[in-house]
Parts: structure tokens; sequence; C-alpha cells
């Protein structure tokens, strides 16, 4: 079993032996279609067991950079099955092969969570112009370390892996940041910007670039207080399970379902930088209090998600407001108040406002009131934006 595997989904040839002992135990093989990276479970009297995971050349390259681990490679395999096949080491027994989802595989066949391997270690300080640094940490060290939640993206598969225009850069990073405020329950769907208290506590630096092959770094302003939590970990990790939910449709539309539109629209937008030519993103986070998750989106799941953000997302509530009432159109029927948070509403005029002004009503401006407006908003196909409108339903002077 030097150079060569016999087994029903081919001959493979060893091309990379990534764990040897006393033969491959952890390796990449390739057949005439495909390359595999191959996982030996266990040894049994009659059989040898293995599993065996389609690879692209990209996921090969970040196993061996100790991107991700064997353990993800395995459950988040880029094809959606795993083969589990037994091979025979006596001559009465015979070879067998089962597909097996990577949700099916049972937990005992799997190595353990820090399963990472790095090929070429001794040659880590040798690092070409084009080449970004390793990271300094891992995700769950810096956290804890730090005392911040640390957030890391890496992008695969476009053209340049080393590279990253100032543009998509600059998008994904608002679009992130615009997203974390967004999932902040505070930002109420009344208030056209976030709140002071919403940006102090969820606002991000960018802090590194590592190998990934593009990886950036995000970690909160934020220091973690005495239960380990920083004022940004809510909505960290409301985004790290909106974007777990996103590996399968099913999940992801039940989780949008809890959503505001402004949320879905910046979650929509932060896919929107990674739907032309990203082969995989991995969004890996962890906290000072030592919880982490880690999540890998293959192409395919990037697009269904995208596709499914796209489905227009409306929601109508009413607000009662407090305010002045600083002008009112009869010829056009519309209106604008401040409140007294300085946020502003204009809008159309309801047919019982309407109605109102035409049996004699009239307004005096400016005049402190209380009004009860209609918010409606739709996520907009043709944009990608939220568009906002409100109907001023009933109003009464406040003396």
């Amino acid at each position: 079993m030097c150079g060569k595997f016999f087994t029903p989904i081919g001959e493979l040839n060893i091309i990379d032996v990534l764990f040897y002992y006393d033969g491959p135990r952890i390796f990449i093989g390739q057949n005439e279609a495909s390359k595999f990276l191959g996982f030996l479970v266990d040894e049994i009297d009659e059989w040898d067991q293995w599993l065996f995971a389609p690879v692209s050349k990209e996921r090969v390259s970040q196993i061996k950079k100790g991107i991700i681990s064997i353990r993800e490679a395995l459950l988040n395999v880029e094809d959606g099955w795993v083969f589990e096949i037994k091979l025979p080491v006596i001559e009465k027994a015979s070879a067998t092969v089962e597909l097996l989802r990577p949700q099916d595989i049972p937990l005992q066949y799997l190595p353990q969570e820090e399963s990472y391997i790095k090929v070429g270690e001794e040659n880590d300080t040798v690092q070409t112009a084009n080449e970004l640094p390793n990271k300094r940490a891992s995700t769950l060290e810096e956290a804890v370390e730090s005392s911040r939640d640390v957030l890391d993206i890496s992008i695969s598969g476009f053209e340049d892996e080393h590279e990253l225009s100032c543009e998509r850069a600059g998008n994904t990073l608002r679009s992130y940041q615009m997203l974390a405020y967004s999932l902040d329950s505070r930002w109420k769907q009344n208030q056209k910007r976030p709140p002071h208290d919403v940006i102090h506590d969820n606002a991000a630096n960018l802090t590194a670039l590592f190998a990934a092959s593009f990886g950036i770094r995000i970690k909160s302003r934020q220091h973690s207080g005495l239960f380990k939590d920083t004022d940004a970990t809510a909505a960290i990790r409301r985004l790290s399970k909106l974007v777990s939910s996103s590996q399968d449709k099913d999940n992801l539309r039940a989780h949008l379902k809890t959503l505001t539109p402004r949320a879905a629209a910046w979650y929509q937008r932060f896919l929107e930088n990674f739907r032309e030519d990203t082969a995989q993103l991995k969004l890996e986070w962890a906290s000072p209090n030592r919880d982490h998750d880690s999540t890998i989106l293959t192409r395919t799941q990037l697009l269904t998600a995208y596709d499914i953000l796209k489905e227009t997302t409306e929601t109508t509530v009413k607000l009662e407001l407090e305010g002045t009432l600083i002008a009112i159109n009869l010829k056009r029927n519309t209106f604008y108040i401040v409140c007294d948070d300085d946020n502003y509403y204009s809008g159309a005029l309801s047919h019982e406002i309407v109605n109102q002004v035409s049996k004699g009503y009239t307004f005096e401006v400016p005049m402190p009131v209380c009004a009860i407006v209609e918010s409606r908003e739709v996520l907009n196909l043709s944009t990608e934006m939220i568009n906002t409108s409100y109907k001023l339903l009933a109003i009464r002077p406040i003396s």
C-alpha cells in the first residue's frame, strides 16, 4: 500500500501522505477523475475501514496549510457525500462501499476537532513575496488572550488568492459591520440609523490579514467584562448561527423569519462580495468565554443562500411617535415629523387624515404631536436595498 490503493471507487494513486504510521493513515489520492482525502478510521480483523472525501485543489491546499482540519474537511465535504469503504486484509473478505452524508457520519469515525496537519512546517519561515503570513494564533487563542471577540473570514477560489481588491475588501468590511449592527435587537425598525450604544458596543476593527487563501481577522473594539462576554458577543453569535443555517436552504428560510428585513438585506450584501468567484467561504468566531463556532460554505451553498435572500421580504408595523410636526402638504398629501430622538419621518397621509382635512380641520406648524405612523419595509430585489415608506394614520396635538 505504498503508492496505490485499489478501491471500489477506482485505483487511487497516492500523491501526498499527510500522516504515516506503519503505512499511510491520512493521504491525498487521485483516480482518473477526482482527488480524495483518505482517512483511516479503524483496523478490524478482516478489513481496514476508511473514509474517502472528494477534494478540490483549493481544499487540498487548505488542509496542507493547516487552515482547516481533517475533521472539518470530512464534515464539510465539497460535493455533499463521503465514501465509507472497507478494504479487505484477508483473502476471504470482500470490499464494501457506502455513501454517507456528512451529518450521518458516526462521531466515533471522526478525528479530534484539532486534527490539523501542516505540511512542510520546517519551511514556514521562508515566505515568497506574494504570500500572506500564517495566523499568529488560532481564533480561540486570540480571543482568550486579547479578551475580545475574534472573527476570521477566509476566502478561497478567486483568481489571485493572495490579493483582494480595495473595493471588495471595503465592501466586505462595511457589510459585515452593518450586519452586526442590524443583528443587535436594540436597533429598532423605526430608527433609520443605528443608535449610538449599538455602534459603541458592536464596532469592530480589522487587525490582521493571513493565509487562508485570503484571510481577514476582525476583532471587537470592546473587551470582555466580568462574565467573559464582550458587548459585541451576542450579535456576533447571531451572525455565526445565521451563516451556519445557510448550509441548508430550509434552515436558512426558517432562520430568515426571525430577522428584520434590514438584517436580511445586509446579509445579502455580505454574501454578494463572494458570489462571483469564491469557491469557499469560512467563518470562524471565538469569544473570550471560550465559546466558538466554525462554518464553511461551499460555492453551491453560497449561491443558494444568495438566491434565497433575493426573495422579497416585507414587514409592516405601527409606530407611536412623539415629536414635532414640521410640515404638512395637503396638495401632495405628505407630512414631515421630527421626533425627540432626532429621527425624522416623512411620507403619505392616510385617507382618514385627508377626510379629516376635507371636513375643515387645520394644522398649525410647527406643532408638538403624538402620531400613529405605519412603517412598511420592503427588501427591494433590483437595488438590494431596503425601501422604507411611512404613512400617517392618526395625529393629535400635545399641549
